[in-house]
């Protein structure tokens, strides 16, 4: 299991859309299995809607089970792009927009792109959100869908083990275990009085003896170096 981490802010807006209150949040993403990616699918065609559907991750906000509390009226995922001193910036934010009597509380966190700037000031970010610009992010090779990678998301700090698939084939590090094929020569039967006789003899030359191979191959005892169990 995994858990990843990230900071956001939940901005308290009032029916007019002016920014009332802002507070730090956060939201952990849990994943029971280890993996480093989360998948989303957009609700609808509709070009205006950044509306999503979530697959099977657990989220906790603020210490708190998605499940266990208010649901959001909605889940959305979009690109936001706002303006700076230098130039423009952007982010790719999830939130997590709860209705708040006639306003709104919106949860948002950066998932890719750059990290969020100061949303401290009411003011400010009322400015800077109304001078935003809002976009649905480019769908990957999904149908309909977003992938994001959760180690990759600004500021984010991982609890747990991710886990990883086995590299390719072609990169592993080729099996040095080398095969080879007897003699079917058989040796003479020598018995321990041979071996104390022939010791004692003196040493003579002995023509080599010539070597037939054959394409038997070698059966192996099963005891083989590149089992994952060895």
């Amino acid at each position: 299991m995994a858990t990843f981490t990230i900071s956001g802010y939940e901005i308290f807006s009032e029916a007019a859309r002016e920014v009332s209150d802002i507070k730090a949040a956060q939201l952990q993403i849990v994943s029971p299995l280890g993996q480093a990616t989360l998948d989303f699918s957009y609700a609808s065609d509709d070009p205006k809607s950044a509306e999503v559907s979530l697959s099977d991750y657990n989220l906790i906000m603020n210490g708190l089970h998605l499940n266990d509390g208010v649901l959001p009226e909605r889940i959305e995922l979009f690109n936001l792009t706002w303006d700076t001193e230098v130039a423009s910036d952007s982010s790719h934010v999830i939130n997590l927009a709860y209705a708040d009597g006639e306003g709104w509380r919106d949860c948002i966190f950066a998932v890719g792109d750059s990290p969020l700037p100061d949303l401290t000031d009411p003011e400010q970010v009322t400015n800077m959100l109304n001078t935003a610009q809002f976009s649905v992010i480019e769908k990957s090779e999904m149908e309909q869908g977003f992938q994001i990678q959760l180690g990759d998301m600004p500021g984010v700090s991982v609890d747990g083990v991710i886990h990883q698939l086995f590299e390719d084939e072609a990169n592993e590090r080729p099996d040095m275990f080398q095969f080879f094929q007897p003699s079917d020569v058989e040796g003479p039967d020598v018995t321990e009085f041979d071996i104390v006789a022939r010791a004692q003899e003196p040493a003579t030359e002995e023509e080599p003896v010539e070597m037939e191979w054959t394409a038997e191959t070698v059966i192996m005892d099963g005891n083989s170096f590149d089992d994952f169990g060895g």
